[in-house]
């Protein structure tokens, strides 16, 4: 079972993203390389929290980070939820194959762009463990 989860992005899908994960139970570390979007990512997780009623003390179980290679380095499942910008997501992809375990699976909460496409650039042991895990908006209204 996936225990240990990274999300890439602490904007409103990675937000919530996050707070779905850690009210579940699981660790999570929320990667945010942008100080004022990192600096409101904790109140706006608690915001999330208060809105749906569920417990702030999940919380407790994410970790903001502004360092990649920290939040990524020793998880079981990484979510990426950046801009749509195919280059920008393939230039994350390339480092997220290079700094994760070879066993962590990497996902794309892309809407738009093929899996196929953000996994171009990798090889191919790379490009296996890139997979699409589109939540629906607000992802913390999706049932696990």
């Amino acid at each position: 079972m996936t225990t240990s989860v990274a999300v890439i992005g602490a904007g409103l899908m990675g937000s919530g993203i996050a707070q779905l994960i850690a009210a579940h139970g699981m660790d999570v570390s929320l990667y945010e390389p942008f100080d004022d979007a990192r600096h409101a990512a904790r109140d706006k997780i608690l915001s999330i929290c208060s809105a749906i009623g569920d417990p702030d003390e999940c919380v407790d179980r994410i970790r903001i980070s502004g360092d990649l290679e920290a939040s990524v380095g020793s998880v079981d499942f990484v979510i990426e939820a950046a801009p749509e910008k195919i280059e920008l997501k393939q230039e994350l992809f390339a480092k997220l194959a290079d700094i994760t375990p070879s066993s962590a699976l990497l996902g794309s909460n892309s809407s738009v762009i093929p899996i196929s496409r953000i996994a171009k650039k990798l090889d191919d042991a790379d490009a296996s463990r890139v997979v699409g895990v589109h939540f629906w908006n607000p992802p913390y209204l999706v049932p696990l």
